[in-house]
């Protein structure tokens, strides 16, 4: 949970430091909530993605195997930052 809070609030620092310079001071709890949840929910479906990829999920859904979870969290927060970007 940690390593979501830390990634969510640089990608809403650097979205208001982007697009709104002026108020880069103040990180909008709503919007911080909203990028949170997008982002966790990216990571989950990256990290899905790459789990049956490597045909490491069993019939349940869980994982056979001990995998980690950060490496999916930075790449879906990149992506998030990214695809922000191209929308905004």
């Amino acid at each position: 949970m940690f390593a979501f809070d830390i990634m969510g609030l640089i990608v809403a620092y650097q979205i208001c430091v982007t697009y709104k310079p002026r108020t880069a001071y103040k990180i909008d709890v709503w919007n911080y909530l909203l990028y949170s949840i997008s982002s966790m929910l990216l990571c989950y479906i990256v990290f899905a993605i790459i789990q049956a990829f490597k045909k490491n999920i069993n019939r349940k859904g869980n994982c056979k195997e001990k995998a980690a979870l950060i490496p999916s969290i930075y790449i879906g927060e990149s992506m998030f930052f990214v695809i922000l970007a191209m929308i905004i």
